[in-house]
């Protein structure tokens, strides 16, 4: 498992760093500032979070937001990367007090992997086999309150003893057509996209379901303005000639 520590100052200037700049998801955002705010008065780890969405919808981000508003140490490693439970217990006997465990893709957890997890984020300990053969016995390691924060795409391949191990289970809402404009005139200030005020909601409207999606028709309509020559202001008229290129579905 190839677990890396987080540094948290790498961010892009169109990341959002905290929960206040985060477009979108406001209900979310809302429960995740209250379970942020009692950990931090109880003096404790956070629960356990798990961020249920499709690709690009902005999970990632939230986890690392929670993460910076915690102050704590983050571990990143990816669903995929989980080979055996050798490194799984590798990573966490190196985890220290309130650090937070970051998995993505956490739904490509093999089966076992996802069931051995739960005792851990459930009590905090984790039996391990010393030894083989005759001379095989079980230790038991108390291991430091840490917070796991997963995201996954759907729950389906997620064990129930796994999933029950969550504290707090969210799906990411859709996007409002505002809270997209509102993406795009974001994403054009970062790219220094001067975007008429109509512009960024024929963008919205343009087949865009996540954040992603409107990076990259913005990212499209700046390489169309450059190749075109259009230094000034982009109009409507320019951003939907611009998005007529792009597929209609």
């Amino acid at each position: 498992m190839d677990a890396q520590p987080v540094h948290q100052n790498n961010s892009t200037p169109a990341t959002p760093s905290s929960l206040t700049s985060f477009i979108g998801q406001d209900r979310l955002k809302t429960r995740l500032r209250l379970a942020i705010e009692g950990a931090r008065r109880r003096k404790e780890a956070l629960g356990h979070i798990l961020l249920v969405g499709p690709p690009d919808s902005g999970k990632s981000t939230l986890a690392k937001i929670v993460s910076q508003e915690m102050h704590a140490r983050v571990v990143h490693t990816n669903g995929m990367a989980t080979e055996n439970v050798g490194d799984l217990a590798g990573v966490l006997t190196n985890l220290e007090e309130n650090d937070i465990l970051l998995i993505e893709d956490v739904q490509m957890l093999v089966k076992s992997l996802a069931e051995f997890l739960a005792g851990p984020m459930k009590d905090f300990k984790m039996a391990i086999t010393i030894d083989r053969g005759p001379n095989a016995r079980v230790v038991t390691l108390n291991l430091p309150r840490f917070t796991l924060i997963a995201t996954a795409t759907r729950t389906e391949r997620i064990p129930t003893a796994f999933l029950s191990s969550f504290e707090i289970t969210e799906e990411m809402a859709p996007y409002s057509e505002s809270e997209l404009a509102t993406l795009a005139t974001r994403f054009a200030a970062t790219l220094q996209l001067n975007l008429d005020a109509d512009a960024p909601l024929l963008i919205a409207r343009s087949h865009c379901l996540s954040p992603r999606d409107v990076l990259n028709r913005v990212r499209h309509i700046q390489d169309f303005t450059s190749t075109e020559g259009h230094h000034e202001a982009v109009t409507p008229v320019i951003t939907a000639r611009a998005l007529n290129l792009l597929p209609q579905s």
